[in-house]
């Protein structure tokens, strides 16, 4: 039992070294490199709990490491979601923008927002690429036929969750 309350425990300790430690790292302040951080600790923490609670019995123990493998996951979600919205932000984008010029002429802070949203624009496209979803030639981007299964996939999942409009 210990275990499991020590792996409940674990995304607050989690957290902490992020706070302390990782976040001064270069690769730990890309979407890649938090995903990395929790993509990890997601996989090995349900393997320790696994492993120390087998001892308790089979069932125990993989009843453990589901508990904490879900507790983990809420805990992940939840950090690169706000880690998401913190780092793309328009509002805080904006806030920046007038700060920096305070007072800020409003097409000032337009034309650098629009800056930022074309940058995120490119960060994504090269981003499908490098993952290879999708070929670009000249002016023309089309999905591969990776990118029609996960694009499949995703309406799939759209469809099942009954979302009529998405973002």
């Amino acid at each position: 039992m210990l275990t499991v309350w020590l792996g409940l425990i674990y995304p607050l300790l989690h957290f902490a070294a992020y706070v302390v430690f990782f976040r001064r790292h270069a690769l730990f302040r890309t979407e890649k490199g938090i995903f990395f951080l929790h993509f990890v600790s997601a996989c090995l923490l349900p393997l320790a709990v696994f492993g120390l609670s087998i001892n308790s019995g089979f069932w125990f123990a993989a009843l453990a490491a589901v508990t904490v493998a879900a507790a983990h996951g809420v805990y992940s979600i939840s950090f690169l979601e706000l880690w998401s919205l913190s780092e793309g932000s328009y509002s805080f984008a904006i806030l920046r923008a007038i700060e920096a010029r305070s007072p800020a002429d409003p097409e000032h802070v337009i034309a650098e927002l629009g800056a930022v949203g074309d940058m995120k624009k490119d960060q994504r496209l090269q981003s499908l690429h490098r993952l290879r979803l999708i070929t670009q030639d000249r002016q023309k981007i089309s999905l591969t036929p990776r990118g029609r299964r996960i694009a499949a996939i995703l309406r799939g999942l759209r469809i099942l969750a009954n979302l009529s409009e998405t973002g």
